[in-house]
């Protein structure tokens, strides 16, 4: 059995993404198929809970030693800093990182300052051209933007990545 060290499983999200979550173990290789441009293009990978998403997409970013964020994670990452000028390096960050995938889009409590931080992000990334981002979401684009009330990152997305979308049972119920 392969060892990791625990910055790997850090930066993957835990011994089950660190174990379970490879392509070798993903059982829908028409998906799987569909997601072989990535890194050359970014992935919007939604459907219903329990489907994979982000099986997936750990299994993707984990080839290339990306990083793995939940929304809120984003936001602890850029709010508390003393100044405004430390605010915007944490969030250039997320722009600049080459292998990024947010997981689990819309489940985070909608604020001002939450929005506005990710439409910053998302639209950085549209801006720079940037590849490598993958966003998961049990939400569609409509959903996305009836949750926002906004529909300025659902466009961003469709304009920049590719629209991956999951079906089938929730794995998690036996």
């Amino acid at each position: 059995m392969k060892r990791h060290n625990e910055n790997e499983f850090i930066r993957l999200g835990g011994t089950r993404a660190v174990n379970d979550f490879t392509l070798e173990k993903f059982d829908n290789k028409s998906v799987v198929e569909q997601c072989s441009t990535y890194p050359g293009e970014n992935l919007f990978i939604h459907g219903p809970a329990g489907t994979g998403k982000t099986h997936l997409g750990t299994a993707l970013i984990r080839k290339f030693h990306g990083l793995i964020y939940k929304p809120q994670e984003i936001y602890r990452e850029c709010r508390g800093h003393e100044t405004g000028d430390d605010e915007q390096r944490a969030i250039q960050y997320f722009i600049n990182y080459s292998w990024l995938m947010i997981d689990d889009l819309g489940v985070d409590k909608k604020t001002e300052w939450s929005f506005s931080t990710l439409y910053e992000i998302i639209d950085g990334r549209y801006m720079w051209d940037k590849k490598g981002l993958i966003i998961t979401s049990n939400l569609s684009l409509q959903a996305l933007t009836e949750r926002f009330m906004d529909d300025r990152i659902s466009s961003r997305i469709i304009g920049m990545c590719k629209i991956i979308e999951i079906t089938g049972r929730d794995r998690r119920i036996t």
